[in-house]
């Protein structure tokens, strides 16, 4: 993506709730403890597992949803706080997926973002929150 060369409309969103995706095998009650598995890019219960030291916390369980077979499942998770997002282009070369919510994103210039700091080139922009194919990645402005 090229630096701007005119005005664009700036999408800005605050968020309380936010919808996640729940893995099979997984139930989520009501008032649990959220986290966010960077491993497998999903919502899941809080846990104590190997391999499990990197969970993003997101909040609590705003609802009971049990996903025992099928299709990983909806589930709205009330956030640790209320947050405040921007979406930014995502980068090409070095695009932020789904694994790096909760990660720190990076500045390539001033419409997009990425999850390489460029071998210290890039500034940290914020922490990445949601990826859309339409709107980029929603970025919680450090």
């Amino acid at each position: 993506m090229a630096a701007l060369t005119a005005e664009r409309r700036l999408r800005e969103e605050t968020w309380a709730y936010q919808t996640f995706k729940l893995p099979t095998g997984k139930t989520a009650f009501k008032g649990g403890i959220a986290m966010y598995d960077q491993s497998v890019a999903k919502c899941i219960p809080a846990e104590t597992a190997a391999g499990q030291s990197d969970l993003f916390a997101l909040g609590t369980f705003n609802e009971t949803v049990a996903n025992t077979s099928g299709a990983d499942k909806d589930v709205v998770v009330h956030l640790k706080r209320e947050i405040r997002v921007l979406w930014f282009k995502n980068d090409a070369t070095d695009p932020v997926t789904a694994n790096d919510i909760g990660k720190d994103v990076y500045a390539v210039d001033d419409q997009t973002v990425s999850i390489s700091g460029a071998t210290s080139t890039r500034s940290v922009l914020g922490t990445a929150w949601a990826i859309d194919a339409t709107l980029g990645v929603a970025v919680e402005v450090k």
